[in-house]
């Protein structure tokens, strides 16, 4: 599942933890640590802003599939941490399968609508 990565025991990497499903990237601050090193932190952060902000679909759908994304979470901490958010693009790699009323939506990857 794709969603915002942020601080340590914030609600960041929150579906991720809620069900299991891993993350690109969850709390940056746990991966440097565990990894000893932010290498490869530092690209996946770069790598789900390109998801998020980018125009390029093509680059996009690469990444998911690199990652393994199955979900997009589009909520207020994506609108928050990526104000240059791509929602039509993110709605067209899938179909919006969840949606409520407070602007949140669930992108399953490749499912068409």
């Amino acid at each position: 599942i794709l969603e915002a990565d942020g601080a340590a025991y914030s609600k960041y990497g929150r579906i991720s933890m809620a069900t299991g499903l891993p993350t690109p990237l969850g709390w940056y601050g746990h991966q440097w640590l565990w990894r000893g090193s932010a290498e490869e932190p530092n690209r996946r952060v770069r790598d789900v802003r390109t998801i998020y902000e980018s125009d390029d679909r093509d680059a996009a759908n690469r990444l998911l599939e690199e990652y393994g994304v199955r979900y997009i979470v589009i909520g207020a901490l994506e609108r928050e941490k990526f104000p240059n958010i791509k929602e039509a693009k993110l709605e067209g790699l899938g179909r919006v399968v969840v949606a409520h009323p407070d602007g949140s939506k669930l992108v399953e990857i490749g499912a068409r609508r």
